[in-house]
């Protein structure tokens, strides 16, 4: 009989993390399930010796290739080699709590009509510390509306997973999406199926801080490119007007801007020029349409971001010029 549940596990590179996330499935309450580990790019020694050392136990470990470097094909590989009715994701440097699957497949198991779950993450450092969340969390049911409204309300596809039914009816990741494709996966599958997330913290999550800074203008604009492909479609029966969608998207100057002014807070000056010209490409008065600050004059509004871009450069440059870069 096949397993209830195919884990999906994507590596690259990392070996050194990849014994402990597969440790952490082996440890699972829930013992129906197998483990699908997709190396994506060349083939690690590494990484095939330590999936060698769960051969022998009682769990079904299975090992595929991606040749080129791609966590998202490699995830649709596993996807295709998935035999499990549930299909749950894991990244290499993670892990999860006991309790993560058997949790999960009870939901799933008195909730039919949900067909994709998520849960809350607790975060780590790079070195093992418990940090605070760098992200909000969104407990509950999670509608097409809010991931209009609000982005994407899930913090990682370690937290997640789905049923087969869904790949089957809304299709795989897509791969033109390079940061997020987790994103639109949930868009089309919010069209098809309920999205549940629990508040419990079922994932050990490492964050990689200079990884997020250096994805956060990149991942800002795809996510625009998923909110402009629903313009195509009628979508007042999910509550999802195209005054929304023209607002959200419209909205994401104001959005580019807070986050240059968070990173200049944080006085990272590099990733704060460049996401302030983001900001200033996609609306040159940008400045008029924010509060910021306790003075209301409209130049004053208008010429401080910029002179904040200003004062951002010349940090970059005077760092730069000592090594700081």
């Amino acid at each position: 009989m096949p397993p209830r549940v195919s884990v999906i596990i994507p590596t690259y590179n990392r070996s050194e993390f990849l014994e402990r996330a597969i440790k952490s499935v082996i440890q699972q309450t829930f013992r129906n399930f197998e483990i699908i580990v997709v190396e994506n790019g060349n083939p690690n020694r590494d990484a095939k010796v330590i999936v060698n050392r769960f051969l022998n136990s009682d769990v079904v470990v299975r090992h595929f290739y991606e040749t080129k470097p791609s966590h998202v094909q490699a995830r649709n590989i596993g996807v295709c080699h998935a035999t499990g009715e549930y299909i749950a994701f894991l990244d290499d440097d993670d892990e999860w709590t006991p309790t993560k699957l058997a949790e999960q497949v009870k939901f799933m198991e008195s909730h039919p009509e949900v067909g994709l779950i998520a849960c809350n993450l607790t975060f780590f450092d790079r070195e093992g510390h418990r940090i605070d969340d760098p992200h909000p969390y969104y407990a509950g049911e999670i509608q097409l509306r809010d991931l209009v409204a609000k982005g994407c309300l899930i913090n990682s596809l370690s937290a997640v997973m789905v049923k087969r039914d869904c790949f089957e009816k809304v299709g795989m990741f897509d791969k033109s999406f390079s940061i997020s494709n987790d994103y639109e996966f949930y868009v089309r599958t919010s069209m098809e199926f309920k999205i549940w997330s629990l508040d419990e913290r079922f994932v050990r999550y490492k964050f990689h801080e200079s990884n997020a800074s250096r994805n956060v203008v990149q991942k800002c604009e795809e996510n625009i490119k998923v909110l402009k492909r629903l313009h195509r479609l009628d979508l007042k029966a999910y509550g999802v007007s195209s005054e929304l969608l023209e607002n959200t998207i419209g909205n994401r100057s104001k959005v580019f801007h807070g986050l240059a002014v968070d990173a200049m807070d944080r006085k990272e000056y590099r990733l704060a020029t460049e996401l302030f010209t983001v900001a200033f490409l996609k609306d040159p008065l940008i400045g008029l349409k924010i509060s910021w600050g306790r003075f209301q004059n409209p130049l004053y509004r208008l010429f401080r971001p910029y002179g904040a871009f200003v004062y951002c450069i010349g940090r970059f440059t005077e760092h730069f010029i000592v090594g700081d870069y």
